[in-house]
């Protein structure tokens, strides 16, 4: 089991100037005088102090002109970078608590979801175009990067070594094999969080 930790959001570029001008209030209304930030990084009055311009600027930049929209855009990446050091701060004292997280205003990130890969079930097998050939095949399934296509001439144990192929398709061609032989296949699922699943041992006449 992967454990994971509670985080904020850190970075607040992606929101649109109303939106941006709205959430630092609320970051400021529940950061000043909350006792689990006793001494907020940078000082709450600096990050206020540069609101107000911000919104000043954010008024006068509706109103068009060139030099309005400059000041604007520079006061709001100096807002920014204050607002990722308070971030910084936020998190360094919650030390993962998510209540304390949420209480400094900050909007939580995202735990990004483990994918799982589900059991791949039976290989399925047709003969190829020309003889010596099995084409394995195994249903198509999310989050995998590769597979592993294995193949046996003897009925497998725990100490037989398979002949292994590697590729990103869940369909690959034996070549070169005996006609007549039976061979023994699986089929392996690798995801990109290392996540391993795989088929069931199917056995197949070569033709």
């Amino acid at each position: 089991m992967i454990a994971t930790m509670n985080k904020i959001r850190t970075s607040l570029a992606n929101n649109k100037d109303a939106d941006l001008s709205l959430k630092v209030q609320f970051i400021l209304d529940k950061m000043t005088g909350n006792p689990a930030f006793a001494n907020p990084v940078p000082p709450l009055d600096d990050i206020s102090i540069e609101y107000k311009k911000y919104s000043k600027y954010f008024m006068d930049s509706l109103n068009g002109g060139r030099l309005a929209v400059a000041k604007r855009e520079s006061s709001r990446k100096k807002l920014q970078t204050l607002l990722t050091r308070l971030a910084a701060y936020v998190t360094f004292i919650a030390g993962g608590d998510r209540n304390i997280l949420l209480s400094s205003g900050f909007d939580m990130a995202k735990t990004p979801e483990h994918a799982t890969i589900p059991h791949l079930g039976k290989v399925t097998f047709k003969n190829g175009t020309s003889s010596g050939e099995i084409i394995s095949m195994i249903k198509a399934v999310k989050n995998v990067r590769n597979y592993m296509h294995q193949i046996l001439d003897h009925e497998p144990d725990e100490n037989s070594k398979w002949l292994s192929y590697s590729c990103s398709t869940c369909k690959f061609v034996f070549k070169g094999l005996t006609p007549g032989k039976k061979y023994w296949v699986r089929i392996i699922a690798a995801g990109s969080r290392g996540q391993v699943a795989y088929s069931d041992i199917t056995f197949w006449y070569c033709v």
